[in-house]
Parts: C-alpha cells; structure tokens; sequence
C-alpha cells in the first residue's frame, strides 16, 4: 500500500510538475512516511492493526527518512524503543553518508 501511494504520486509530481522522477520519489515517500508515523501512532492509542516496523524501516530505506524523522518527533512516536531507534538512524547515517559521498564525486 505504501509503495502504491508513492509510486502513484511519484508518477502525478512528475507530470504536473514536471519535476525529475527521483525529486518526485523522494517528496512522495517522504510524505508516506510521515502519514504511516502518524496511522501506527494513531493505531497504537486507540487499538487495533499497527504497521509493522519493518514498513516503517523500509520507508525510511526507501528515501523516507525525513518523513519518518518529522513522524517520530511530530507525533511522538517509537521514542522510547531503543532497537527501532537504533535501526532507524543507522538508516539515515547510511543515507547521510551516501549523500556526501555523492556529492564529492559529482
């Protein structure tokens, strides 16, 4: 479903924008991100169907990090698991990474 919403709205950014495919993915899962932080906090107050950690992880591998950062710190979310915690941020320091190295290179 989270791929769905955001290969749907890579695809809409990209033609009405005219924006590059890969700054549409990004906006798009970003924007994923952040709405499945706040439904699994939503779910975890009232009850019910959660969303796997493993989706949550898989966003923010997927380019989410952002999302999933303003999700956890928006809506207070997986503050306090330290295993999540500790996933999620090897996550995003891979991604820093990448990014600097990237833009060394090019």
């Amino acid at each position: 479903m989270a791929l769905v919403l955001a290969g749907a709205g890579t695809v809409a950014l990209h033609l009405t924008q005219s924006w590059s495919p890969f700054l549409s993915w990004l906006a798009c899962i970003n924007a994923v991100a952040f709405l499945f932080f706040g439904f699994d906090k939503l779910r975890a107050v009232i009850g019910g169907f959660r969303v796997p950690e493993l989706v949550l992880h898989g966003l923010a591998l997927l380019g989410g990090g952002a999302g999933g950062l303003a999700g956890i710190v928006l809506f207070r979310h997986k503050i306090r698991k330290a295993g999540f915690q500790a996933v999620f941020w090897a996550i995003v320091g891979l991604q820093a990474t990448g990014f600097v190295i990237w833009k060394l290179m090019f």
